[in-house]
């Protein structure tokens, strides 16, 4: 069966700022930040929101930060012997069907979505599942962007079925400093796409 297709017209604002937001939580996972991004990340602006109280600690993180810290920090936390995994598989084990994480290739085939190698990235790492959700609004893989409702399940069967709970034992953990606060940074993002896609 056929996916709900968006219509082609430009990207709204909201959804512009929602590629944006999944995009650097994505490349923050999937890698420590080098210079450039430091940089980026000094720049982000701050204010009384709970989004931008997360950009304004982010912020200062990464104003004190240097790039053998947030390297070293990355290895410690998410590295081959790091203390959390950050995939779906490790905190749904022994769940089948459509949340379980041996689903996703097959959805992403589905979508269009060309995977990226094992040895590199699995599918159901947490910075291929945001990068996959930015590419869904945006169609930047050359997939379809999809209507707000195929978005939503998706959303709620292979985001929020998990992560929150990942994000938790990131921003908890010992090791985090610079990655407490883009565990913050991203869990504060889930609570306002999560409450979004209720009013759908």
């Amino acid at each position: 069966m056929a996916l709900p297709k968006r219509d082609e017209k430009e990207l709204p604002v909201e959804d512009k700022l929602r590629c944006l937001i999944y995009a650097l939580v994505s490349d923050l996972f999937l890698q420590p930040p080098d210079r450039k991004m430091l940089e980026r990340l000094r720049g982000l602006s701050r204010d009384d929101s709970a989004m931008g109280r997360a950009t304004g600690r982010l912020a200062e993180c990464a104003g004190t930060a240097t790039l053998r810290q947030v390297h070293d920090e990355y290895q410690g936390l998410f590295g081959p012997d790091g203390m959390l995994e950050p995939r779906a598989s490790a905190y749904l084990k022994g769940r089948t069907g459509p949340s379980g994480a041996d689903c996703l290739p097959a959805l992403m085939a589905r979508l269009g979505i060309e995977q990226r190698p094992v040895a590199e990235r699995a599918p159901d790492h947490a910075g291929t599942l945001f990068e996959m959700m930015a590419g869904l609004i945006d169609g930047r893989f050359g997939c379809d962007r999809l209507a707000v409702m195929e978005q939503r399940r998706i959303f709620r069967d292979h985001i929020m079925i998990w992560m929150p709970f990942f994000l938790r034992d990131v921003s908890t953990s010992d090791k985090a400093d610079f990655y407490r606060a883009v565990g913050d940074l991203a869990a504060t993002f889930l609570d306002i796409e999560d409450a979004g896609f209720q009013l759908v």
